[in-house]
């Protein structure tokens, strides 16, 4: 085991001081680094047969995978269902949006803006409550949530929008 002082120069930029360990069998070499200042940073990587080296991967914790859920904050003329709140989580550059909210009058209505966003236009659809039907849902690349409209077999039925969507932000 080494402790290594790191300028980015061979290993991962994100790592200023770390503990490397090697491990050596025959001409295959794996590296695993890990960050000595908080511990929650590890990576790694192989030296191919060629004797290049991969990139540094950064290996995934249970942190990582975990949810952390906040309530998303609807603009003001937008009603929050209180029984299932409009949610968002992000893991692994996905954003993840889940929950409802009270159904609006009008087509293109922003129902909040996001601090997450796509790299692009994002458009989905979701579930109606109260007739059977979708709404189409937009996330731009600005972070406007929006509301673009509704087909169900009773529009003035619809009490609310039910969200479950995954978005890629990259």
């Amino acid at each position: 085991m080494y402790l290594i002082y790191n300028a980015g120069l061979n290993g991962p930029k994100e790592i200023k001081r770390a503990f490397m360990i090697v491990i050596s069998y025959g001409n295959t070499l794996l590296q695993t680094i890990y960050d000595a200042v908080n511990g929650l940073n590890s990576f790694y990587r192989i030296r191919k047969t060629d004797y290049t080296w991969t990139e540094w991967e950064r290996q995934l914790t249970s942190s990582d995978l975990n949810a952390a859920w906040y309530n998303v904050n609807l603009n003001s003329n937008i009603n929050q269902y209180s029984v299932n709140p409009l949610e968002y989580s992000v893991r692994q550059n996905i954003l993840y949006l889940r929950g409802s909210f009270e159904i609006v009058s009008a087509s293109e209505t922003e129902i909040a803006r996001l601090t997450y966003k796509p790299s692009s236009l994002s458009v989905f659809t979701c579930a109606t409550v109260g007739s059977y039907g979708f709404a189409r849902m937009s996330l731009s690349k600005e972070g406007s949530l929006k509301f673009d409209g509704l087909i169900a077999n009773d529009p003035s039925k619809v009490t609310r929008i039910e969200i479950n969507e995954e978005i890629p932000l990259w």
